[in-house]
């Protein structure tokens, strides 16, 4: 300019008139936020105007409220409240952190929350914890409404790429056993015939461990291991629900392999360990599974958690009652099972179909 000041100008060609346009402004700071904006809002004007109003008005933004909400919850687990934070820093505030909250709208939850490039549980999980934020925001005042009630995520489109239970066939699994390596053979015998988690297989202690009056062992499990996203996050915590606390037993071939496993365990020491320290997930998966699986005759990827999906599996067809597999688990409830293995209960339907005859 002739009185020697820089101006900077953005140019671009607006969505809805389809025209080149150009606007100035004073920082350079400026012109690339105005551009940011115009990117998340598809070049649209209209759209970036509605936008920066809300963004630059008075209030706390959504980000501030959500911040404060996580920030004062009391008896939630370190873990939980990680995944929490964790998720709202991935998929809240980069949409809608800087939205002023009063000007929020019903609108720019649902256009938000259809956008959400995750699964349906996950989406489902983060528009909790949003809408429980703007719940904490009315009853401090901060807002009149909370425009996140009832907005629900779309509903799954299924592609054929999704994750779906491996189930291992007893041939499978005793493979994977038999090649597993020694130091970490007597939790995969655990793992796969007891169906427990591997949070609370390693969680065990010797004081968790004994033996009834047929022999076979019995473990109690009270306590599981939980973390907050990183390897070294690690903490014993509450198994993940209520139900979770409960007793399994081995049967006694099982008992009987792998009692000389852990044999010596003192009371206050981890049944499975290396190093001296519980296993983790990763060193288990990495030195014993991948190998032993890699080794066998699994054709399949199973995971790791499909040993308890197997073990489930297993227990249905040798007819278990489905209450009982379900408490040897430690579902939360009948209904956990029912709609995570009730599909595995095709000879029952047809021996209760036979009854009409």
């Amino acid at each position: 300019m002739k009185s020697g000041l820089i101006r900077y100008v953005a140019i671009w060609r607006d969505s809805e008139s389809g025209k080149q346009t150009s606007h100035p402004f004073d920082t350079k700071e400026a012109a690339e936020q105005f551009i940011a904006d115009l990117e998340a809002n598809g070049h649209n004007l209209s759209k970036v105007i509605d936008y920066v109003t809300k963004r630059e008005g008075a209030g706390k933004t959504v980000q501030q409220l959500v911040e404060h909400h996580l920030e004062q919850l009391d008896g939630v687990e370190k873990a939980t409240l990680a995944k929490n934070r964790a998720m709202a820093r991935k998929h809240i505030y980069p949409a809608i952190g800087d939205i002023r909250a009063q000007h929020l709208t019903r609108a720019d939850v649902v256009g938000w929350i259809n956008g959400l490039q995750v699964a349906h549980k996950t989406a489902k999980n983060i528009h909790a914890v949003l809408s429980s934020a703007l719940n904490t925001a009315v009853r401090d005042g901060h807002i009149g409404m909370n425009v996140a009630y009832g907005v629900k995520p779309p509903k799954p489109v299924f592609t054929g790429n999704e994750f779906e239970a491996v189930f291992l066939s007893k041939f499978e699994i005793e493979q994977i056993i038999e090649h597993t390596p020694e130091l970490f053979k007597g939790l995969m015998i655990l793992l796969a015939h007891t169906g427990m988690r591997f949070g609370e297989a390693t969680a065990l202690q010797g004081k968790d461990v004994s033996t009834d009056d047929d022999g076979r062992l019995v473990f109690q499990v009270r306590r599981a291991w939980k973390g907050t996203g990183t390897k070294d996050s690690m903490y014993l915590g509450e198994t993940k629900t209520k139900q979770s606390r409960r007793t399994v037993t081995l049967s006694k071939a099982n008992s009987n392999r792998l009692r000389p496993l852990i044999a010596g365990t003192k009371s206050d020491e981890f049944i499975f360990t290396v190093n001296d320290r519980f296993i983790p997930h990763w060193i288990f998966r990495d030195q014993a599974w991948t190998p032993a699986v890699n080794n066998s005759c699994v054709t399949s990827s199973p995971r790791i958690h499909d040993l308890r999906h197997s073990h489930a599996s297993a227990l249905l067809r040798s007819g278990v009652p489905m209450h009982l597999v379900s408490r040897r688990l430690g579902h939360s409830s009948i209904k956990t099972t029912v709609d995570r293995y009730g599909h595995l209960m095709t000879t029952d339907d047809a021996a209760a179909a036979d009854l009409l005859d």
